[in-house]
């Protein structure tokens, strides 16, 4: 489904306002920027940037994709296993992540690995996507998992693409995050068993 105009304009205005804050928080270190130093070169209000980002760390750790992703993956549950749908969901995201914005990925890779305050800062929103997955496979018709079975899969896959993402910066980032993040999630998944389905 096409996105809305509303839609549309929102992502730009957050890919904007995004752009700008990694512009600063590069310049002048992530923690010497204050949210209404952002809003002031982005030409919004602090108060559209708290509500499009929640946080300053959500600048870095959140963009434009994640409630198309967060749709996308909740009707996907409904026809696919957990498997299926990560593979969609990597399809989703790789080209505006991986090759459109792939130097953005990087430097908010970057940012988020390399900054105290922003490794502290991904715990909470990493348990909000596990919370959330976890609601979405037990919903789902495609599944025989107990509660806590489904939460710990979910978390393996999610902070094994957290790890994935950390060790191929680590690593140089060189070569394809996507094809990186697909031999991961194959790696989780034949660890974790292939009745896991």
């Amino acid at each position: 489904m096409a996105a809305s105009l509303r839609d549309r304009k929102k992502a730009a205005t957050m890919h904007r306002i995004q752009e700008i804050a990694v512009d600063m928080f590069e310049h002048r270190s992530f923690d010497a920027v204050r949210i209404e130093q952002i809003a002031e070169a982005a030409e919004v209000s602090p108060s559209t940037i708290y509500r499009y980002f929640g946080t300053k760390e959500g600048l870095v750790l959140q963009d434009e994709h994640d409630d198309v992703l967060r749709d996308s993956l909740a009707d996907a549950f409904t026809e696919h296993n957990l498997w299926a749908v990560a593979d969609q969901a990597l399809a989703l995201i790789e080209h505006d992540h991986f090759t459109r914005d792939a130097e953005m990925t990087l430097r908010r890779t970057k940012l988020w690995f390399d900054n105290p305050t922003l490794r502290a800062a991904s715990f909470p929103v990493v348990d909000t996507w596990i919370d959330e997955l976890t609601t979405m496979v037990l919903d789902s018709p495609h599944h025989d998992f107990e509660p806590d079975e489904a939460r710990i899969v979910v978390a393996s896959l999610i902070w094994g693409l957290v790890t994935a993402i950390e060790s191929w910066y680590r690593g140089g980032a060189d070569g394809s995050l996507g094809a990186y993040l697909r031999r991961m999630i194959a790696a989780v998944r034949k660890a974790l068993g292939a009745d896991l389905e």
